[in-house]
């Protein structure tokens, strides 16, 4: 008869090692109450810019970033696309069509979109701007932070922020 070894207790779940305390009102209330906002930023080719557009965005973003006078992080996610729902779409509008110029011609795109997400990856971006609330604006010092509500500090990240 094979002996068992006594298992050791778990000592830790997923959510003890994630350092966010509560979402609420669009406000990240992490465990030792700090805060932080996450604003959605829209994204540009810049590539596509003539040379005097490329110039005035990025002196527009650099004086943007040189006015800040607190840290900002700037996250951008990455995810894979799934395509399958626009490939269907346009079949339904491929089977609609009468014209078999218009049918060939939506086939084709169909078979050129298909082409392009085998050789190549398509990713949707998404890119925000992180901005930090410290429980030092609160007037709290360390972790002594044991009498504050997160309904407070909620309240007064989305003051400040």
């Amino acid at each position: 008869m094979p002996v068992q070894k006594p298992t050791s207790p778990i000592k830790a779940s997923t959510q003890s090692f994630i350092e966010i305390e509560d979402i609420k009102d669009d406000v990240i209330l992490m465990k030792d109450f700090s805060a932080s906002i996450a604003i959605e930023v829209g994204a540009v080719n810049f590539w596509l810019l003539s040379a005097e557009e490329q110039s005035s965005t990025i002196y527009a973003y650099s004086s943007l970033l040189n006015s800040l006078s607190f840290p900002v992080q700037i996250l951008i996610l990455s995810k894979k696309m799934d395509i399958s729902s626009y490939l269907e779409y346009l079949e339904t509008k491929i089977k609609l069509k009468r014209d078999e110029l218009m049918k060939t011609r939506l086939n084709s795109y169909k078979e050129f979109i298909k082409t392009i997400v085998k050789k190549n990856t398509v990713l949707e971006k998404k890119f925000y701007f992180v901005v930090p609330f410290s429980p030092l604006e609160l007037g709290i010092s360390g972790t002594n932070t044991s009498g504050m509500k997160k309904e407070y500090v909620i309240a007064r990240a989305k003051t400040a922020l």
